[in-house]
């Protein structure tokens, strides 16, 4: 039983890419690899998974331990290289895959789900700083102050979303 267990998220995560590929349609996909490059694309993905993987290991294993659930780098090295395939499905399956090892780490749920979220929740916010940088820098005049007001936007929301957090309503 407890090889299953061991066993089971990766079973788990290899039907979740093999459903992701049987969605696609393969006569599509090849007409659209035709068009490009697809073993540069390939390398270009893989070099970049290896450049980014240890940074992500870093800046989860330091966010976690000012969220008070500190893990060693090399563990979380390995978990957030395995959540990677989760992240195939959904940026947000991956990092939940995350929460739930934590979990099983003997982590409260509430904890890793907080932490979680702090995760999300900075990565969302840097997103749209850069974002919005990198679209001032080429957006005619007449549109950056609608760009002003998304970006207010999504930070008044972020701070609503962590106000409601932070009050703990029973609803929730």
């Amino acid at each position: 039983m407890k090889a299953v267990r061991r066993w089971l998220p990766w079973l788990a995560a290899v039907a979740l890419f093999a459903w992701l590929l049987a969605r696609v349609p393969a006569d599509a996909l090849r007409a659209a690899l035709h068009h490009s490059s697809y073993w540069t694309l390939a390398a270009w993905v893989l070099l970049s998974t290896i450049l980014v993987l240890p940074l992500d290991a870093y800046a989860i294993a330091e966010a976690l331990t000012l969220a008070g659930v500190g893990r060693a780098f090399r563990e979380l090295f390995l978990v957030r290289g395995a959540s990677y395939l989760l992240g195939l499905l959904s940026y947000v399956a991956g990092q939940g895959g995350v929460g739930v090892w934590l979990v099983r780490r003997g982590v409260r749920a509430s904890r890793a789900t907080g932490a979680m979220l702090l995760l999300m929740i900075t990565i969302g916010m840097v997103l749209v700083a850069v974002a919005a940088l990198g679209l001032l820098a080429d957006l005619p005049e007449e549109r950056r102050r609608l760009l002003l007001w998304l970006t207010a936007g999504a930070c008044a929301g972020t701070a609503l979303y962590l106000a409601v957090i932070a009050l703990r309503p029973r609803w929730l």
